[in-house]
């Protein structure tokens, strides 16, 4: 692309386009090594609009100072710093029976651990762009050592017990996770928080052959961002400022004067976004009100009529109390089967 482009004629982002489009036709023509169609159009079209993305391939892609590099050389450059490369960012590049196929997994035994493997398993996945962790003067433990020192550690639930998932999708196309092991440790985590030791137990009591290792659970639910991890000794914790600063912070919402809102999770250390109806469930709770359907949506009824904005459905307006009601109460309802537990759980309330 970068050396597409000085020959291109226009601003910057539209001869970027060209040469992607240059890139394309080559690609279709036969040049494999360019990468597959399903690369091309992730850096075509990205999240954002076309315009918006033609100014972000030009700023990436025709840099005159942006040298990319292959694993391998950048794990040989970064040496002389006496820095290893340990792992990637992404937790689930981490583990090889998930994020690459069985054919893939064979193919890579011929060769030995190190950049060399690294570098060719972005082949195999056609990765663009790698997130690695390297450490000067990594130390390794023993797998014991490793699995006390975890043990302490906890896992919260994020996304409701009926969204939780054992299909996921990794570089290398669809992997699942063993129901017959992670189903009941969901079934545990939707009742509350739990240590790593103990989801290795319920995992083992289910399934004992096969069963996951305190770093393969931690890594692939959070890895998933279907669990956040709890320190050692966090349980429990509360913070009477934090939960003034969760009213604050969702009061705006709960007036109508903005959409979502962010609070604090003592518990984790960590924080969590709300949407409109989310922060308008708990401001209502946090600030008293019983944490039942019919009191809630009364609060939030009341609120919107204050304010005198719209309810809103689908891109329709509604207009009539009787279905305000039953949509606010229905929404309301979800909030406190599937959030009340977790934001009681980390500390929020």
């Amino acid at each position: 692309l970068a050396e597409s482009a000085q020959f291109m004629q226009g601003r910057s982002d539209e001869r970027v386009m060209q040469g992607l489009a240059l890139v394309e036709a080559l690609q279709k023509a036969g040049a494999g090594t360019l990468g597959d169609a399903k690369l091309l159009s992730s850096i075509r079209d990205g999240k954002g609009a076309e315009s918006d993305r033609a100014v972000y391939l030009a700023h990436e892609y025709l840099n005159s100072e942006w040298k990319p590099l292959y694993h391998i050389d950048t794990a040989r450059l970064l040496a002389d710093a006496k820095l290893r490369y340990v792992g990637a960012t992404g937790l689930l590049q981490n583990f090889p029976d998930l994020s690459l196929r069985p054919e893939h997994r064979e193919a890579l035994e011929r060769v030995p651990a190190g950049p060399l493997r690294e570098t060719l398993k972005d082949y195999l996945v056609t990765r663009a762009f790698r997130r690695d962790l390297f450490v000067r003067g990594p130390r390794t433990v023993p797998d014991a050592v490793r699995d006390r020192e975890l043990s302490g550690y906890g896992l919260a639930l994020m996304v409701p017990r009926s969204e939780a998932k054992t299909k996921m999708d990794v570089p290398a196309g669809t992997a699942e996770l063993p129901k017959a092991h992670y189903e009941p440790i969901f079934d545990a985590l939707a009742q509350g928080p739990r240590t790593l030791a103990d989801l290795h137990a319920i995992a083992m009591r289910a399934k004992p052959e096969g069963a996951p290792s305190l770093v393969e659970i931690a890594g692939v639910l959070v890895g998933t961002a279907q669990a956040t991890p709890i320190p050692p000794g966090a349980f429990g914790r509360i913070s009477a400022s934090a939960q003034l600063f969760n009213i604050a912070s969702t009061q705006e919402v709960a007036e109508q004067r903005t959409a979502t809102a962010s609070i604090s999770l003592p518990v984790t250390g960590s924080g969590m976004t709300l949407q409109t109806m989310e922060a308008s469930v708990f401001h209502a709770v946090a600030t008293g009100t019983p944490p039942e359907p019919g009191p809630v949506t009364d609060v939030i009824i009341r609120r919107l009529k204050a304010a005198g904005i719209p309810l809103r459905l689908e891109n329709r307006v509604i207009t009539e109390p009787s279905e305000q009601r039953a949509v606010v109460a229905e929404s309301v309802e979800w909030c406190l089967k599937e959030r009340m537990g977790l934001w009681t759980s980390l500390g929020a309330l």
